[in-house]
């Protein structure tokens, strides 16, 4: 028989001789909008095995007068009683009592805290109740955790389409409000997970993306009031569900929120949201912080149990058997992060935060990746996002201004933001983006490459100074370009038709 026991230091302090197996409630006192309901879950087999995190679980409490605003539980108990439901808060609850439980064990935690997920005849006693949308279901990973949690638990799942939304935002010196189409369905079998903005800088890519954020968490409560994004937005119908959002900038500009309650939620997290970023708690820049990330992030990563997925991903990076050891080793991974470049330090810092922080249905917002990274690693970076959104079932929106970015994204998935003036227009490029030429892509869809600098007016030039296309190609020693040679074919062709 499991036996629940419920603490708050320094009130009603935590058990010293329990009985096992044991489960320890700690009462969070978490405020929903005037609910309490709030708990932190972990268990331990008996005196001798290791206690385990479980994950937060929210229980509600009705009677005859409606619902308690405050969840009041004895200190110890081995089954609720009839009136109470509760819910893990995310899929990864659901999931660590598939990992750490037995399965009887874990039937009979379920019913000890009269879970609706593993049953949905009582669920259906709770919904409507005061408290039940307000609390419990109050963020997108509880609502994912209701719908998908049960295919960690043997029960039934709603499948979910994957999220479009509409998001209209007014930038600061806008004259008019824009809108943003967001897309993941899926076609025909083209990667579909990333959507990409693509805009010169000054356009306006930063603040969407942090007004986005801000939209879809309910975030507001800036560190720093330097960083508060300026104009207004909103998501037009009803807001998508994802069960956590990850902002990731390692710019000295980024206007991502950084929720205030850190010692209570976690290193710059506030329950479904998390900053990933050079700013500390304080708002301000920290070089410092990129080594302090990463080291939250492998805590992340070991309490997960996902050090299999990191080590596979650092080796890509670092090689064999670098990589291994960097996963594996703290001290060596001390040792080895500060002999690292820029590029790699940032690289594995990214990785490291996305495979420990990422949930099932998870959205990144990710400002300008292409900082800090030479082509080689940004496409790298690339590749290794796309992989962990695949098996993680989550997606991304990348501001950019890098066309070696655009190249690997499907047109259909891709928005370009364009300034004139006062007016910002997001349209879809009007050509196929996936493996143009960087050079088409730098001029059609970031409007770059002035003509004085562009390589096709020297080589309209040298063709015109009388040069044939092979003598051409015969100044240049290592042979031109693939782009180049379809140039010169293309002027040749325009002269035999004169």
């Amino acid at each position: 028989m499991i036996h629940f026991y419920v603490y708050r230091k320094p009130h009603r302090p935590r058990p010293t001789k329990p009985k096992f197996p044991a489960v320890f409630l700690f009462d969070d006192n978490w405020d929903d909008f005037g609910y309490k309901t709030l708990f932190v879950a972990s268990y331990q087999h008996d005196a001798g095995s290791e206690e385990v995190d479980l994950g937060e679980v929210k229980i509600l409490k009705t009677s005859k007068s409606g619902s308690e605003y405050h969840t009041v539980l004895a200190s110890h108990f081995t089954s609720l009683p009839a009136n109470y439901c509760s819910l893990g808060q995310s899929v990864r609850y659901y999931r660590h009592l598939r990992d750490k439980l037995g399965r009887s064990r874990r039937l009979e935690y379920l019913r000890g805290l009269r879970d609706i997920v593993s049953r949905p005849r009582r669920r259906a006693e709770f919904v409507g109740a005061p408290g039940f949308d307000t609390s419990l279901l109050r963020n997108g990973s509880a609502r994912d955790a209701l719908r998908r949690g049960g295919y960690y638990i043997g029960m039934p799942t709603e499948e979910l389409a994957p999220p479009s939304f509409t998001f209209e935002v007014a930038l600061s010196g806008a004259t008019l409000p824009h809108s943003l189409e967001v897309d993941f369905a899926p076609h025909a079998s083209l990667p579909h997970r990333i959507n990409l903005l693509i805009g010169r800088n000054g356009t306006g890519k930063t603040q969407l993306l942090a007004h986005l954020a801000q939209a879809l968490t309910g975030v507001d409560d800036q560190s720093d009031d330097d960083v508060e994004p300026k104009g207004t937005s909103e998501l037009v119908g009803a807001t998508p569900d994802f069960a956590r959002i990850i902002a990731i900038s390692y710019s000295a500009f980024d206007q991502f929120p950084i929720p205030r309650n850190l010692p209570k939620r976690g290193r710059k997290s506030l329950f479904d949201y998390k900053y990933c970023g050079l700013r500390n708690a304080s708002g301000k820049i920290d070089i410092a912080e990129l080594k302090t990330m990463l080291d939250a992030a492998m805590d992340a990563i070991e309490a997960e149990e996902r050090l299999d997925i990191f080590r596979r991903h650092a080796v890509s990076l670092l090689g064999t058997p670098t990589g291994d050891d960097f996963a594996s080793d703290k001290s060596y991974r001390d040792k080895l992060f500060g002999r690292l470049s820029a590029g790699q330090r940032f690289i594995i810092a990214v990785t490291a935060d996305v495979v420990g922080f990422i949930e099932e249905r998870s959205l990144l917002l990710f400002d300008e990746p292409e900082t800090h990274l030479h082509p080689g690693l940004l496409s790298t970076l690339v590749a290794i996002l796309g992989e962990i959104l695949h098996e993680f079932a989550s997606f991304s929106i990348i501001a950019t201004h890098s066309p070696i970015l655009v190249q690997q994204v499907p047109h259909r998935y891709v928005r370009i933001l364009r300034r004139r003036g006062g007016q910002t227009t997001i349209r879809q490029p009007p050509i196929e983006t996936f493996g143009e030429d960087l050079g088409e892509l730098t001029r059609k869809i970031l409007d770059l490459a002035e003509p004085e600098r562009d390589f096709h007016v020297v080589l309209d030039r040298l063709f015109g100074d009388g040069n044939s296309a092979a003598e051409i190609e015969a100044m240049f020693e290592k042979g031109l370009p693939l782009p180049a040679q379809i140039y010169l074919e293309s002027l040749s062709s325009e002269e035999e038709e004169e």
